[in-house]
């Protein structure tokens, strides 16, 4: 009786760890435009993380970024970061990126070292 006490009880705290494991996992977009910088997480809408708004002289309308646990798993991560429309008066450099804990195991090692970064400039109209 004894062993099956401790093995359940290492049962639910395998469980628990999962469970507390998956609710620490966060998802962010930042967008700065060097001296600016704005930040936003998925912690109303988990998976799913939203930028509109002015950042200097940028105008930006809906940055958004959709990762676990909307698309991809801890052990197959998935980010995808759509940018649907960008002006500014006077050009400039604007970064926008997106960010996820909670990823495990070698799948997840992989996207790491996979990670591209881009950045595109804006001309001055």
């Amino acid at each position: 009786m004894k062993r099956f006490l401790i093995a359940c009880l290492t049962a639910i705290t395998v469980v628990g760890l999962a469970v507390t494991q998956q609710a620490l996992a966060e998802i962010k977009i930042r967008v700065s435009d060097g001296v600016h910088t704005k930040t936003r997480n998925d912690l109303g809408t988990p998976g799913f993380a939203a930028f509109s708004g002015k950042i200097g002289y940028f105008d930006a309308k809906i940055e958004e970024g959709i990762g676990f646990p909307a698309i991809g798993s801890p052990s197959d991560p998935i980010l995808d970061l759509t940018s649907v429309d960008l002006t500014s008066k006077t050009g400039g450099t604007l970064t926008v990126s997106l960010t996820e804990t909670g990823f495990s195991g070698a799948a997840a090692e992989e996207f790491l070292t996979a990670s591209p970064e881009f950045t595109s400039t804006a001309a001055q109209r």
